[in-house]
């Protein structure tokens, strides 16, 4: 049984940025409470440690009266950062700069007189963040369907969630140019992603089995997991942990490759790598 770790995964320099902000306030804190809004980043182990050393989660704003408030990595609407320093608490914003990118492009489109679209997950943080730079009024399309039932003006703007494929931003592209007489697209996806995604797709082809590392609620991880089974050569799982890991997966497995998500930490990719050690030698 051979291990192959795919080139790009793991941390990506948005979350690593993140994680070390509210790390540093963690440590300078000085008796104040330093609070977030939901998850810093999608992997519920690094929320949790962060947790233990102190960090407070909130849902809202509302929960909030003094200290400091972090801004996590996906981001939130500009009325929530406004409204914090309207009530004198110290902001610490850890949005990723990719998401902000979007978010100022969403805006900027907005001010030109562009119908905004966001091709991405409505229900997901980022997405809602976005919308929420524009007063709610870009529009949120993850399916075809949810583009038929839109009523396009003559100019639309497109941004993308950064966490969404390629392949998927072509084939909106498409839709919208037969449907609006002026389209402007802003290619959001971050860079990061598309490595981790090419050197997912290449590994998937190579081996019999593909582990996928990172969050249930993580996009990009996701997304991953969905790519290498497109692949159609591996048997793909997803898993939180090493803990998750069945041995049956491994049996009769002669090559086995593992994959991250963008807010998975090295040492979770370890702990995968020493339990399927373990297994080989039992």
């Amino acid at each position: 049984m051979k291990l192959y770790q795919a080139e790009k995964a793991g941390f990506c320099y948005g979350v690593k940025r993140a994680l070390s902000l509210v790390e540093k306030k963690l440590r300078e804190k000085e008796n104040r409470d330093i609070f977030i809004l939901g998850p810093l980043i999608h992997n519920n182990q690094v929320n949790q440690k962060l947790a233990k050393q102190g960090l407070k989660t909130v849902q809202s704003i509302e929960n909030v009266e003094e200290g400091i408030l972090v801004i996590p990595s996906h981001g939130v609407a500009a009325s929530i950062v406004k409204k914090a320093k309207e009530k004198g608490i110290e902001v610490c914003d850890a949005t990723c700069p990719y998401v902000k990118k979007a978010q100022e492009l969403a805006t900027k489109l907005l001010a030109e007189g562009y119908q905004v679209l966001v091709l991405g997950e409505a229900n997901h943080s980022e997405v809602k963040g976005i919308v929420g730079q524009t007063n709610g009024q870009a529009l949120v399309v993850e399916t075809e369907e949810d583009l038929q039932q839109i009523e396009l003006t003559n100019k639309v703007g497109l941004i993308v969630q950064t966490t969404q494929t390629n392949k998927k931003l072509s084939f909106f592209a498409g839709l919208l140019a037969t449907r609006t007489k002026e389209l402007k697209i802003y290619n959001t996806i971050c860079q990061a992603t598309e490595e981790r995604q090419a050197a997912a797709v290449q590994l998937a082809g190579n081996v019999d089995l593909m582990l996928v590392l990172g969050g249930y609620q993580s996009a990009n991880t996701k997304r991953l997991a969905e790519i290498c089974r497109e692949v159609g050569v591996a048997d793909v799982y997803q898993v939180e942990s090493a803990e998750e890991i069945e041995s049956k997966w491994l049996q009769g497995k002669e090559k086995i490759g593992i994959t991250a998500g963008a807010s998975t930490p090295d040492w979770i990719i370890e702990e995968v790598k020493k339990k399927i050690s373990q297994q080989e030698e039992e």
